[in-house]
């Protein structure tokens, strides 16, 4: 009799050590990967209108989440500020975004002027400083990653050093355009 107690007992705790084992290796969270689609990013336009300190912004960013992952990911917002001369010159933002178990989830975020920045005449002579004397502009893109369950929030950023091309110019308007950037 107390054989077979023990044997029960010993059953018992190997299925224990076994189901442990499994809810382990599906749940125990893995890294979920962020990429921009280098290739495809739009180029980010600067349009001036040199009447006025105007201008506007605009930039499409192609993006990949992986998650490997056995459980979804929810993520309640990703928010992207491009910063110049001390100031918010463009943002964009996803909500309810959710990256599905085991596979690739792609979208796309549009960044473009904040109102702030549009009429900043301080953001206008920088760029044109920058231009006409280095031919290039830093700007700093900050991305912010909240995910839904339990708040939690992190953020990171890069400055990139962007070249200024003019594209075209007619009458009283200028238009810069600048090559591929990375954001990640």
């Amino acid at each position: 009799m107390v054989e077979r107690g023990r044997m029960v007992a010993g059953v018992c705790c190997a299925v224990t050590i076994v189901a442990l084992g499994l809810i382990l290796f599906f749940f125990w969270p893995r890294p979920v990967e962020g990429c921009i689609d280098q290739d495809n990013i739009g180029q980010p336009v600067f349009s001036f209108n040199t009447a006025g300190p105007t201008f506007e912004v605009t930039q499409r960013i192609p993006f990949r989440v992986g998650n490997e992952n056995y459980f979804n990911i929810e993520l309640a917002e990703i928010n992207v500020d491009a910063q110049y001369a001390g100031l918010v010159i463009a943002s964009g933002k996803i909500t309810d975004f959710e990256a599905i178990s085991r596979s690739d989830t792609h979208d796309t975020l549009v960044v473009s002027t904040t109102p702030e920045a549009s009429s900043s005449l301080a953001v206008t002579q920088q760029l044109n400083t920058d231009c006409l004397n280095t031919f290039t502009y830093t700007v700093k893109y900050e991305i912010k990653v909240k995910l839904k369950i339990g708040g939690v929030e992190f953020t990171f950023s890069r400055d990139q050093q962007l070249p200024c091309s003019v594209v075209s110019n007619t009458g009283n308007s200028t238009r810069y355009t600048c090559q591929r950037s990375s954001v990640l």
